[in-house]
């Protein structure tokens, strides 16, 4: 979007920094464009529901519910080919070549590259892959159509266009998926609904995943957080639980309770304790 503007801004520029764009250089920063799109895709590739971060916030109906916030950050040190123009070159071997009757160097610069979701309808690996999938479309439309663009100019334009705009509309898509669906996170009438696990508890040994229902601990019926400290401890070897999987089916996990194990095995569930 920068670069669109750039004759407007050229002449506040030094001399140093202004450059004659010509459509190599237009091919390039487009073709980085669909780059950093599929650099985000593969951010999305290290997405696992326990790196996430759960948080719970009162409902429009004043109950607690739950959401998962999905951050990434990145540090890219991108190699660009640079026009040299007026640059002067620091060291005596540093690669530099002439095109078309100008120098060019290499440059890294380091850019930061970051991403920020809140999903509240469903879990955040499916989200992720379902992001993946179109982002990664998405990138190497924006590659092609830019790198076509040595055939016919005009799809140059159309490769910013598509970036822009595609970006633009699968956060549009995301947000309309979460405002029109129900939301995964919210309280259960059959038990207790989890929110987070913390990776490498017991809770993540046992297989425990978000948005599953604990209906009962040691043969305990719970609905809230003390009712399952209170149901743990009613026998201090030996856990067994009762789940209500994603699919609706019951299932059971069972696990030795060992001395310093975490008070809910690592659990963080929609309802707070009362």
């Amino acid at each position: 979007m920068t670069l669109l503007f750039y004759p407007y801004y050229e002449s506040y520029l030094p001399d140093v920094l202004k450059v004659s764009l010509t459509l190599d250089h237009w091919i390039i920063f487009t073709s980085l464009m669909g780059i950093f799109i599929l650099a985000e895709a593969f951010l999305l590739t290290r997405t696992r529901d326990d790196q996430t971060f759960p948080e719970r916030f009162v409902g429009a109906r004043g109950k607690q519910v739950g959401q998962h916030r999905i951050k990434k950050l990145a540090l890219l040190p991108v190699l660009f080919i640079w026009p040299i123009g007026d640059l002067d070159v620091f060291f005596q071997y540093w690669p530099v070549f002439d095109y078309q009757g100008e120098s060019y160097g290499l440059i890294f610069f380091p850019l930061l590259l970051g991403l920020e979701h809140v999903i509240r309808t469903r879990r955040p690996k499916v989200f992720s892959q379902w992001l993946l999938k179109r982002l990664t479309l998405l990138g190497m439309s924006v590659i092609i159509l830019s790198l076509t663009g040595f055939l016919y100019a005009p799809l140059i334009l159309l490769s910013i266009i598509v970036g822009l705009i595609g970006r633009e509309i699968l956060l549009f898509n995301t947000r309309q998926h979460e405002a029109n669906h129900p939301t995964l996170y919210g309280p259960s009438k059959e038990g207790l609904k989890v929110l987070g696990v913390h990776p490498f508890s017991p809770a993540s040994e046992m297989g425990i995943e978000i948005g599953e229902v604990i209906t009962k601990v040691n043969g305990h019926k719970v609905s809230n957080g003390d009712e399952f400290y209170e149901a743990l401890q009613s026998n201090l070897a030996f856990c067994k639980i009762d789940i209500y999987n994603l699919e609706g089916e019951i299932r059971f996990t069972q696990r030795a309770y060992y001395e310093g194990d975490h008070h809910q095995l690592g659990l963080v569930f929609v309802e707070d304790y009362i």
